[in-house]
């Protein structure tokens, strides 16, 4: 179904670009029709070679578009590509998280390291979690669950070898996210544009701390 899905609207994208191609062949033709180029320039054949065929099934349709000597035809072919393209780009636009067209629950699990204690004890259940730099739609998420742990820190000792030792003035913060969005093709995407990932190192806030974390886990709430 995947398979279809992206092959159909692989199709959907390459005749955008076709037709955005088309839009300006139409401009450069009606222009130098009103120039009288060359009639035997390659240039110029070739343009009414795409365009003419097209132009007459217009005028045969519509034959108020021919009125006076003027060729209105292009401008009604104008019109009805950037018809087409506006409702492909409102398409495009459309929750590309959605899946059968329902927003789901997601969990996203972070590890924020090594934070100050004052940070780490201003983070609250409940706290709405934003990303200043990516996110736009509001929060990714809200906080359910916080577990503090003690933090660590590598020191290289003179012998050259290393050792891992107690951050006293640090903690490791573990952060569960509940938010909303859905997985398309394996990739979560939140706020209809926010997509997120295992691995992912990021700058979240909150109204009252600011942190960075990255993610260790996510996945749809039911575990599906």
């Amino acid at each position: 179904m995947f398979f279809v899905q992206n092959v159909i609207l692989a199709v959907v994208d390459l005749l955008a670009i076709v037709l955005n191609l088309y839009f300006w062949v139409v401009i450069v033709a009606a222009v130098l029709s009103w120039v009288r180029p060359d009639p035997y320039n390659p240039v110029v054949r070739a343009l009414r070679t795409l365009t003419e065929p097209v132009f007459y099934r217009v005028r045969k349709w519509l034959p108020f578009t021919y009125t006076n000597g003027i060729d209105f035809s292009p401008v009604v072919v104008l019109l009805v590509i950037l018809l087409a393209a506006a409702f492909h780009v409102k398409n495009t636009r459309l929750d590309a998280s959605k899946s059968d067209g329902a927003k789901e629950d997601i969990t996203i699990t972070m590890l924020a390291e090594n934070l100050p204690v004052n940070a780490a004890e201003a983070l609250r259940v409940g706290d709405k979690v934003f990303d200043r730099e990516r996110s736009s739609g509001g929060a990714i998420g809200v906080i359910t669950d916080i577990e503090i742990l003690p933090a660590g820190i590598t020191e290289e000792l003179t012998n050259g070898t290393f050792q891992r030792l107690t951050n006293a003035d640090g903690r490791n913060v573990v952060l569960t996210i509940q938010g909303q969005g859905a997985v398309t093709n394996g990739r979560y995407t939140l706020n209809r544009v926010y997509e997120l990932g295992t691995n992912a190192k990021r700058s979240f806030y909150t109204p009252y701390v600011t942190y960075k974390a990255y993610v260790t886990e996510i996945g749809l709430a039911d575990g599906n």
